[in-house]
Protein backbone atom coordinates (compact mmCIF):
# COMPACT_ATOMS: atom_id res chain seq x y z
CA UNK A 1 0.00 0.00 0.00
CA UNK A 2 1.21 3.46 -0.86
CA UNK A 3 1.23 6.26 2.07
CA UNK A 4 2.28 9.51 0.45
CA UNK A 5 4.23 8.53 -2.33
CA UNK A 6 6.14 6.29 0.17
CA UNK A 7 6.70 2.02 -0.12
CA UNK A 8 5.20 0.92 3.51
CA UNK A 9 7.65 -1.93 5.16
CA UNK A 10 5.16 -4.69 4.12
CA UNK A 11 5.93 -4.32 0.70
CA UNK A 12 9.77 -3.72 1.11
CA UNK A 13 9.05 -7.37 2.49
CA UNK A 14 10.32 -10.55 0.25
CA UNK A 15 7.76 -12.13 -1.25
CA UNK A 16 6.10 -15.58 0.83
CA UNK A 17 7.90 -18.93 0.15
CA UNK A 18 5.34 -21.59 -0.98
CA UNK A 19 5.66 -24.66 -2.70
CA UNK A 20 6.24 -25.32 -6.56
CA UNK A 21 3.31 -26.47 -6.98
CA UNK A 22 2.40 -23.44 -5.93
CA UNK A 23 4.23 -21.19 -7.50
CA UNK A 24 3.16 -22.71 -11.02
CA UNK A 25 -0.93 -22.29 -9.84
CA UNK A 26 -0.22 -18.93 -9.35
CA UNK A 27 1.91 -18.21 -12.97
CA UNK A 28 -1.14 -20.30 -14.74
CA UNK A 29 -3.21 -17.36 -12.85
CA UNK A 30 -1.40 -14.78 -13.47
CA UNK A 31 -1.37 -15.29 -17.00
CA UNK A 32 -4.89 -16.29 -17.36
CA UNK A 33 -5.51 -12.72 -15.58
CA UNK A 34 -2.74 -10.53 -17.49
CA UNK A 35 -1.81 -9.60 -13.47
CA UNK A 36 1.75 -9.06 -12.47
CA UNK A 37 3.93 -11.30 -9.97
CA UNK A 38 6.94 -10.57 -7.72
CA UNK A 39 9.27 -13.50 -7.91
CA UNK A 40 12.12 -14.59 -6.05
CA UNK A 41 14.40 -16.21 -8.26
CA UNK A 42 17.23 -17.79 -7.91
CA UNK A 43 20.44 -17.58 -10.19
CA UNK A 44 24.14 -18.07 -9.93
CA UNK A 45 26.71 -15.59 -9.52
CA UNK A 46 29.11 -14.80 -12.65
CA UNK A 47 32.09 -17.15 -12.11
CA UNK A 48 31.81 -19.07 -8.67
CA UNK A 49 29.33 -21.54 -7.36
CA UNK A 50 27.43 -19.02 -4.77
CA UNK A 51 23.77 -17.97 -5.85
CA UNK A 52 21.42 -15.13 -4.35
CA UNK A 53 17.84 -14.65 -4.88
CA UNK A 54 16.71 -11.32 -6.57
CA UNK A 55 13.03 -9.80 -6.35
CA UNK A 56 12.04 -9.09 -9.68
CA UNK A 57 7.83 -8.01 -10.84
CA UNK A 58 7.06 -9.47 -14.00
CA UNK A 59 4.38 -9.91 -16.16
CA UNK A 60 3.95 -13.80 -17.27
CA UNK A 61 3.70 -14.19 -20.49
CA UNK A 62 3.52 -17.68 -21.13
CA UNK A 63 5.11 -21.44 -19.95
CA UNK A 64 7.87 -23.15 -22.41
CA UNK A 65 10.27 -25.72 -22.71
CA UNK A 66 13.57 -23.99 -23.25
CA UNK A 67 14.16 -25.38 -26.65
CA UNK A 68 11.36 -22.99 -27.65
CA UNK A 69 13.64 -19.84 -27.16
CA UNK A 70 16.30 -21.63 -28.48
CA UNK A 71 17.96 -19.05 -31.33
CA UNK A 72 17.38 -15.84 -28.89
CA UNK A 73 19.93 -13.89 -26.90
CA UNK A 74 20.82 -16.95 -25.28
CA UNK A 75 20.18 -20.48 -25.50
CA UNK A 76 18.46 -22.17 -22.95
CA UNK A 77 18.74 -25.88 -21.57
CA UNK A 78 15.90 -27.38 -23.38
CA UNK A 79 14.79 -30.39 -21.10
CA UNK A 80 13.76 -27.18 -18.54
CA UNK A 81 10.62 -25.29 -18.38
CA UNK A 82 11.00 -21.52 -18.41
CA UNK A 83 8.44 -18.70 -17.54
CA UNK A 84 8.59 -16.13 -20.64
CA UNK A 85 7.72 -12.57 -18.82
CA UNK A 86 8.77 -8.99 -19.35
CA UNK A 87 10.70 -8.37 -16.07
CA UNK A 88 10.42 -4.37 -15.27
CA UNK A 89 13.78 -4.43 -13.32
CA UNK A 90 15.61 -5.16 -16.86
CA UNK A 91 12.69 -3.32 -18.88
CA UNK A 92 12.15 -6.08 -21.47
CA UNK A 93 11.63 -10.08 -21.94
CA UNK A 94 13.38 -12.26 -20.02
CA UNK A 95 13.41 -16.36 -19.15
CA UNK A 96 13.24 -17.14 -15.97
CA UNK A 97 13.80 -21.34 -15.52
CA UNK A 98 10.50 -22.70 -13.08
CA UNK A 99 13.03 -24.43 -11.04
CA UNK A 100 14.86 -21.26 -9.63
CA UNK A 101 11.42 -19.58 -9.02
CA UNK A 102 11.45 -19.50 -5.29
CA UNK A 103 8.51 -17.20 -3.93
CA UNK A 104 5.69 -15.79 -5.75
CA UNK A 105 2.79 -13.25 -4.95
CA UNK A 106 0.68 -11.72 -7.16
CA UNK A 107 0.73 -8.07 -7.34
CA UNK A 108 -2.24 -5.91 -7.91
Amino acid sequence: MLLNNKISASEKQAPQVITPEDINKLINKAISKGKKLRIGYERFLNDTNHTIVTNRVVLPLRIDSGDKFIGKKYDLNANKLYLNAFCELRDEERHFRLDRIVSAEMVC
